[in-house]
């Protein structure tokens, strides 16, 4: 008997073979610089957070086999995390192309086109994706977003609280939720969702950064503050927490502090979301 240690996706498997086995083993795994092993490659590097290495390997993918639907889908995926939204909105229409009944695609490729502001296109792609799932909260999250920019906020909110119905862990859908309640007025149930999303999702930056701006508008400075500093804290690199901060330091006092904030916004050089 031989003993073999098995490494798939960061999980370490040892188990007990017969040299049969053993040859089992090795043709099972996919071959080096097949479509197979390039898959496995480029989703490994996805769920490391390396964006950049799972596009390029995903490219590989394609060029060996282009009519897997789920590599052009995931390379999609990989390019919307870095920001390429339009080419992203290629690959999700691809992957649409090849597997037409895959919500998922329809609903990511909506979500792209939010992104790039073809609001009719996010609107089209998302509804789709409910055609064929109608239990996808996702796709209630993304047309609430669309219809919240389009200042449509009834009807956002409704779509929010689909998502949260169909997934009551779902972080995103309960911060969007408060975002749409404060431009209705409806401020202390909002900060009852900024709550929940910050309770489910811990290093939620962005809910923290809102939160923020709620607590500044009805004048809790000080709860302002630590949520913006919180912000902060798990994303150093986002500079509209700065910005924030700074506003509220001003209104208190604390020019020095407000001052650096500013001096830390303006190298971070981000939009201002105030």
């Amino acid at each position: 008997m031989i003993l073999v240690s098995i490494i798939r996706r960061g999980k370490l498997l040892v188990v007990l073979l017969s040299a049969a086995g053993v040859l089992l083993v090795m043709a099972l795994a996919p071959r080096p610089g097949s479509a197979e092993s390039y898959f496995d490659e480029a989703t490994e590097a996805y769920d490391n957070g390396d964006y950049q290495k799972s596009m390029e390997l995903y490219d590989k993918v394609i060029e060996v086999n282009h009519t897997i639907a789920a590599a052009w889908q995931n390379r999609g995926s990989a390019k919307y995390k870095m920001g390429y939204f339009y080419g992203a909105i290629g690959d999700f229409e691809k992957a649409i192309q090849l597997s037409p009944a895959n919500y998922e695609a329809w609903n990511s490729c909506g979500m792209a086109y939010y992104k790039t502001q073809q609001h009719l296109d996010a609107l089209t792609h998302s509804k789709k994706a409910l055609k064929i799932n109608p239990e996808f909260a996702p796709a209630h999250n993304n047309l609430g977003l669309t219809k919240y920019r389009l200042g449509i906020y009834q009807e956002a909110l409704k779509h929010f609280d689909s998502a949260i119905i169909l997934d009551p862990a779902y972080a995103e859908a309960w911060q969007n939720r408060a975002m749409v309640k404060v431009k209705m007025g409806i401020v202390y149930t909002a900060l009852d969702d900024y709550e929940k999303a910050i309770e489910l999702d811990p290093e939620f930056s962005e809910a923290y950064n809102n939160r923020g701006l709620l607590h500044y508008r009805i004048k809790f400075l000080q709860s302002a503050i630590n949520d913006f500093t919180k912000a902060i804290d798990i994303s150093p690199e986002k500079g509209a927490a700065y910005y924030n901060r700074a506003v509220v330091k001003f209104k208190i006092g604390d020019g020095e502090g407000a001052r650096a904030d500013i001096t830390k916004f303006k190298e971070l050089d981000e939009r201002v979301n105030y």
